[in-house]
């Protein structure tokens, strides 16, 4: 995340003070480069005259630096103690002790620096075993475990793109084929048969399709056409490709359009039956499949572009002028919080845009205690070879996969429960073999499936998503960041704005395939060799 903050302070030129001009018995502090805090000192003294033109020259200029974790003071004016008379954060116990010595040392108190009528300060009586004070902050956050996918800037509120068309869509759709008798006879191709879907009656909750004596399971009655789609080719006879369905529901009107293993068949109608409510849906031949025409001939349609419009987090932290004076590293320890606490609180809008434009796919495993490792690797190279059929990709493809952080440890609970076999050692880096021997490039993150802060058990199930790399683009505009802050208002207040930011941010999909998936886990150690039931 790039941090626009001064570099620099050019100082408007002082004029020599007059030999009358008062010098004040303070050091003007100019701006610092290294944190919160952090101030480089002048030597010599100034007059009232300078600091006045210090400020002026320091609040004109506009800068940038290049961290988040650091302000500029725009003006400091310093003490000039000895060194005799200082402490810092780093002070020892006796060094504390050696410097109020110091200070409370009769011989020490001389009327010119001290005293106005050469008197000796007496402390009060009754200070015994003094408290310490201990400084240093707790800082348990971390900047780990966020989506990592390319970026682009967007300058303006957004930026259009389109996926054009879905390969698998035009596999199935277009091209034909033909004998020399059929050539003979003028008759060129086959045509693919179509079946349209409508829903009848009122009241319906669900159903489901049977296709050649086999049936799929439940459908809700307000399924995509997609969803529809996948609960076909999950029957062992429609394959990716065979058929792919468009429309819509509520109520459902939708087409059965039949290629692949099918193409130009006379494909028999499927049947439907009501699982829930009063409704029905009727199935209708369209177009029958295998008749004889002249070449088919498809049109190149002009796609649809999606507008993807940027969305805004911030920070904005305001300190006190004083204490943060007295206690930088209070005000520090708060505003690198903050700044990681943004950068995760987009990251997980980020993942959740994502989850909302892939298709939901749920694996049902058929075993009543199925462990983690061995469904989760089964529903992995699964999805994975799916993808792969559908797009007849490279077979050394790598697919992007993101699971949440805490998959592996549970996998480990999975694996150490197992009996007769040592697994009590299996390391992050062998999980993460697993997964690319299957073709998939697997990253973890925070920001999705967050566990409680006092688990008592593992989650029943993992969502995982899968995607071909660059699928997801992240957006990204300017990060406009505003430090140290002084306003008229703030400062009757004794209050700066200490860091001000705002960052645009979406998500851009640029190829058609993308899941999140859904699994079954139990760290129970289950192995299924002798019960594995097929669904």
């Amino acid at each position: 995340m790039k941090m626009i903050v001064p570099t620099g302070r050019a100082r408007k030129a002082v004029v020599p003070a007059t030999p009358d001009a008062p010098k004040m018995p303070f050091r003007l502090g100019a701006g610092g480069m290294g944190g919160i805090g952090n101030v480089v000192h002048r030597d010599e003294a100034v007059t009232y005259d300078e600091l006045s033109d210090t400020f002026g020259a320091a609040l004109s200029q506009k800068r940038s630096r290049p961290s988040a974790r650091s302000r500029t003071a725009l003006a400091v004016i310093k003490k000039d103690f000895p060194d005799e008379l200082r402490l810092d954060g780093r002070s020892t116990p006796k060094q504390v002790s050696d410097v109020i010595k110091y200070a409370t040392d009769q011989k020490h108190l001389t009327p010119k620096k001290y005293s106005a009528d050469g008197n000796s300060l007496v402390a009060a009586g009754g200070w015994c075993a003094p408290s310490e004070t201990l400084y240093d902050l707790c800082m348990l956050e971390s900047r780990d475990g966020m989506l990592q996918i390319p970026e682009i800037q967007v300058n303006r509120g957004g930026i259009r793109n389109t996926l054009g068309p879905d390969w698998a869509d035009i596999l199935a759709s277009t091209g034909f084929c033909f004998t020399e008798a059929e050539d003979i006879a003028g008759n060129y191709s086959l045509t693919n048969a179509v079946h349209t879907l409508t829903e009848g009656g009122a009241g319906l909750t669900s159903y489901t399709i049977t296709f050649d004596g086999q049936t799929t399971g439940s459908i809700d009655d307000d399924a995509t056409a997609a969803q529809v789609q996948t609960a076909l080719e999950a029957l062992s006879n429609i394959a990716p490709g065979d058929v792919v369905v468009t429309g819509s529901t509520a109520p459902i009107a939708m087409q059965l359009t039949w290629g692949g293993t099918y193409l130009g068949d006379n494909v028999p109608a499927p049947t439907t039956t009501p699982t829930g409510g009063t409704g029905v849906v009727a199935v209708a031949t369209l177009v029958q499949g295998g008749q004889a025409g002249p070449k088919p001939c498809n049109t190149v349609e002009c796609p649809e572009f999606t507008d993807h419009r940027l969305d805004v987090c911030g920070v904005c932290i305001q300190a006190g002028i004083l204490g943060d004076r007295a206690y930088p590293e209070a005000t520090r320890r708060y505003v690198e919080g903050a700044v990681t606490a943004h950068m995760h609180r987009v990251d997980a809008n980020i993942i959740a845009d994502i989850v909302t434009g892939s298709t939901a796919v749920t694996v049902v495993d058929g075993n009543a205690n199925p462990g983690t490792a061995a469904p989760l690797l089964a529903a992995i190279e699964l999805q994975a070879e799916g993808v792969k059929y559908a797009n007849r990709m490279g077979r050394n493809t790598m697919l992007e996969a993101v699971f949440p952080f805490w998959i592996r440890g549970m996998i480990r609970a999975d694996l150490a429960r197992r009996s007769g076999v040592d697994l009590l050692g299996v390391s992050d880096a062998q999980i993460d073999a697993w997964f690319r021997m299957r073709g998939i490039a697997p990253q973890f993150v925070y920001n999705w499936q967050t566990m409680a802060a006092n688990p008592t058990a593992w989650p029943a199930s993992v969502q995982f998503l899968l995607y071909p790399a660059g699928t997801w683009v992240r957006l990204s505009s300017d990060l406009i960041t505003l430090e140290a802050l002084h306003d008229s208002v703030l400062n009757s207040e004794n209050n700066y704005t200490a860091i001000f930011t705002e960052e645009g941010y979406s998500v851009m999909q640029t190829c058609h395939i993308s899941r999140v998936v859904t699994v079954t886990v139990c760290e129970s150690g289950a192995t299924g060799s002798s019960t594995i039931v097929c669904p």
